[in-house]
C-alpha cells in the first residue's frame, strides 16, 4: 500500500491491519507523520494486553515509512528501528519490505524467539488484503 499522502497512511487506516492474525489495535493516541507518535494497544485473542508505542521518524512518501517501535513506556530498552520501503514494479504492483534494527545481538534473538518475523509476515499479508479490498 503506497502512503495516502506526503504525511503517510491515515489514523483510519493503519489501525485496520497493524496487527498480526488473533490480534487487534486498541489506539489511545496518533498523530500519523513524521515526528507524530502512536500509542496502542494489542489485544490478543487470548485476552492479554501488551501497550505498544511508535514514534513516526520519517515518511517519504509513497516510498518508505521509517519508525522507532517498542514498549508504551519512555526509554524502552527494547525500542527498535523498523524501515517499511514501498517499491513499485513496472507490472503495477508494489513489492514492501519490513526491516527491523535491533539495538543489540540479543534483543534481535529475543525477536526473532517469540516470533516477530512470522507476525510482522502476517501483519503485511493484512495490509495485501486491505490494500486488495480497500
Amino acid at each position: 500500500m503506497k502512503p495516502s499522502s506526503a504525511r503517510g497512511p491515515t489514523p483510519d487506516q493503519i489501525v485496520k491491519w497493524f496487527d498480526p492474525e488473533g490480534f487487534t489495535c486498541k489506539t489511545h493516541d496518533i498523530d500519523i507523520g513524521a515526528g507524530g507518535i502512536w500509542r496502542f494497544e494489542m489485544l490478543a485473542s487470548d485476552g492479554n494486553s501488551y501497550g505498544d508505542g511508535m514514534e513516526l521518524v520519517r515518511i517519504d512518501a509513497p516510498e518508505l515509512i521509517e519508525a522507532v517501535h517498542g514498549g508504551d513506556e519512555e526509554d524502552d530498552p527494547n525500542r527498535f528501528r523498523m524501515l517499511v520501503t514501498f517499491y513499485e514494479q513496472s507490472n503495477g504492483k508494489t513489492w514492501v519490505t519490513l526491516r527491523q534494527m535491533h539495538p543489540t545481538p540479543e534483543n534481535r534473538k529475543f525477536a526473532i524467539g517469540f516470533g516477530a518475523v512470522e507476525l510482522g509476515t502476517q501483519t503485511l499479508s493484512k495490509l495485501a488484503e486491505h490494500v486488495r479490498v480497500g
